[in-house]
């Protein structure tokens, strides 16, 4: 027994040994070598962090013509912009080895090589640590098929070639989240709300209008600052609290023998970071918040779902029946005007002319000024609105239009898409049917 014991011990030595003094980083892709324009692929990235635990980052540089968005990204904030992958880590996790995952999309006009370089910092002994991934992983874009070979650019030339798509940046699905009120057998209502802390945030202040017949109860404000007055809650945060994301709860407590209105909450976060100040209203959900892992709240806030036993599950936001059916008319307002008289824009083949895409959703009349007279439509697709003219039965009449408006506007990088029962395919494989 005691010489099993002294073999266990020996063992646990060794792998503690094993461990690596500097962590090490491997970084690896869904596809090969190559990539087709238009399409994504998977990145998963793999650090061997040994017992490193406190602050550490990850971050990489994409070429223009590139946009990424999380898929896992353990008890980290995952973020892109400016053409930079950032995932920190205020508190590593504790498993030896980590792995991060998110998808690069690639722009369809694009073609062309680039290199998927990282780096990993770290802190150690008090001192900043790097640590790079080398050699780079390198790829080839293969242009989308069907498209207009004059409409290709190559991946170098992106930035100057299409200006309107460069300032691309993919936005979090909400920086402030509430859950739906939860009425408690006493006849109190709990309310809990998520919010992001900001890198280099120095102000965050939460504002909430409560409905009369009620008195505000904290239960939780996460170090904040608290005031009530006129049936209005405040929490300020005069320097960054520790926590990401920030949860907040509090109570609301019938007062006896008044009358209490509707649960009708609206509220909004405003903070100030890196010399900017934005505020930002609720999304409500209907989950419970503080039921989910770190990695879950993150992943909702982010992109509006979250994982359970390895299963994307998307999160609806839910309304008032006032203000679902305000959205309703708003839904049937743009499509009786997106969809032109006589035609369809789901059914069947048909063709667009695409002449820009953001990441929020631009006044149309942009178009316009610069020289679109046709019509344009608004759709979403992915993370992006999207702006087109059409939809055409035929290639030729797309085409056309293309032609037009390259000629008489500033929108010179319009180009001719393809959708099949409102689905997005090559426009070579369009022209087969």
């Amino acid at each position: 027994m005691v010489k099993e014991l002294l073999t266990l011990l020996t063992m646990g030595l060794l792998l503690v040994g094993a461990q690596p003094e500097n962590p090490k980083i491997a970084l690896e892709t869904s596809v090969n070598n190559e990539v087709t324009a238009g399409t994504d692929f998977l990145v998963t990235v793999r650090i061997d962090k040994g017992n490193l635990t406190e602050y550490s980052r990850y971050s990489q540089e994409l070429p223009y013509g590139l946009t990424a968005v999380n898929v896992h990204s353990p008890n980290a904030d995952f973020s892109f912009e400016n053409q930079r992958v950032r995932v920190i880590w205020l508190k590593l996790p504790e498993e030896n080895e980590v792995t991060v995952e998110y998808k690069i999309k690639v722009h369809e006009r694009l073609k062309g090589s680039f290199a998927l370089g990282a780096e990993f910092a770290y802190i150690k002994n008090n001192e900043r640590n790097f640590v790079k991934i080398d050699p780079p992983v390198k790829l080839n874009i293969q242009p989308e098929p069907g498209l207009d070979p004059s409409l290709v650019v190559d991946i170098s030339d992106f930035k100057k070639s299409v200006p309107d798509q460069t300032a691309i940046v993919v936005q979090d699905f909400a920086k402030a989240i509430r859950q739906e009120p939860e009425l408690l057998s006493n006849g109190e209502v709990l309310v809990k709300i998520m919010v992001r802390n900001p890198e280099g945030s120095t102000y965050m202040k939460i504002e909430e209008n409560l409905p009369k017949g009620y008195i505000f109860e904290e239960v939780d404000s996460e170090g904040g600052i608290v005031s009530y007055a006129a049936n209005q809650v405040r929490f300020i945060w005069m320097k960054r609290p520790l926590s990401d994301p920030l949860m907040i709860s509090y109570k609301l407590v019938p007062k006896a023998g008044e009358k209490q209105d509707p649960v009708n909450l609206t509220g909004s976060f405003s903070y100030s970071a890196n010399g900017k100040s934005e505020t930002v209203p609720f999304k409500e959900v209907a989950v419970n918040l503080t039921a989910l892992t770190r990695e879950q709240q993150l992943s909702l806030m982010q992109q509006g779902d979250i994982i359970r036993d390895g299963n994307t599950a998307q999160m609806q936001v839910t309304k008032k029946p006032e203000q679902m059916v305000k959205d309703q008319n708003e839904t049937n307002r743009i499509i009786s005007k997106q969809q032109p008289e006589g035609q369809s824009v789901a059914a069947g083949l048909e063709f667009r002319v695409q002449i820009g895409a953001f990441s929020k959703p631009v006044n149309k009349s942009i178009f316009s000024r610069k020289g679109v007279t046709m019509a344009v439509t608004e759709y979403r697709e992915g993370n992006l609105y999207k702006y087109a003219v059409g939809p055409y039965k035929s290639y030729n009449e797309a085409k056309d239009c293309r032609e037009r408006i390259v000629r008489n506007s500033s929108f010179r990088d319009a180009f001719v898409v393809a959708y099949f029962n409102g689905k997005r395919i090559p426009v070579r494989e369009a022209l087969k049917k």
